[in-house]
This record gives structure tokens, C-alpha cells and sequence, in this order.
């Protein structure tokens, strides 16, 4: 499954399984992530403005060229994500459990 050019405003995205999905230039404005699974999925050319993510799983996901503005969250896992150009200004998240996850490496 595929999503280019959306734009959600005010949606809440609860227990939703978002596994495989390839996510690019869209954008997410005071939108709700609860208990939503994103492993295995790609996210390009995006924002999430004044999110909020809790319990989100990211587990070898690929993420390049995603903005993460004034968004919190908690509980927030990932294993073997990868990701470049990441942007969390304003951002503010608590009890984050990474492992093996690269975001913004110089190399």
C-alpha cells in the first residue's frame, strides 16, 4: 500500500496497523499515533506537526527527509530503524526504547 500527497488534520489513529506502508510528502497536522504499528514501513518527505505518539512501534522502518514538529509522545519502540534527515524541533518524547537504530548519521 502506498499514501503520496495526503494531508490529515485532527485524526486519531488508534490500534492502527500501518506494517508495510510507504508514506511520501504527506502531512499529519494534531493527529493522535495510539497503539499504531508502523514496522517495516517507509516514510519520506513528510511532517507530523503537534502530534501525539503513544505506544507506536517503528521496528525496521526506514524513515529520510521527515519532520517531527512539536510532537510527543510515549512509549515509543524501534528496532533496526533506520533513518536520515530527521527533524524533531519543538519535539518532546518519554520512555523511548531503540535498539539497533540509526537516525542522522554522519557516515
Amino acid at each position: 500500500m502506498q499514501w503520496t500527497a495526503c494531508q490529515f488534520t485532527d485524526c486519531v489513529f488508534d490500534g492502527c496497523g500501518f506494517g508495510g506502508i510507504s508514506t511520501t510528502d504527506c502531512i499529519f497536522v494534531i493527529c493522535v499515533f495510539q497503539h499504531a504499528e508502523f514496522g517495516r514501513g517507509t516514510l519520506s518527505g513528510s511532517c507530523l506537526m503537534q502530534c501525539r505518539l503513544n505506544g507506536v512501534n517503528f521496528d525496521q522502518g526506514r524513515r529520510s527527509e521527515v519532520k517531527l514538529l512539536e510532537c510527543t509522545g510515549t512509549q515509543v519502540k524501534a528496532l533496526g530503524l533506520r533513518g536520515e534527515g530527521i527533524d524533531f524541533t519543538g519535539s518532546n518524547f518519554e520512555h523511548l526504547q531503540f535498539e539497533d537504530t540509526i537516525l542522522n548519521s554522519a557516515a
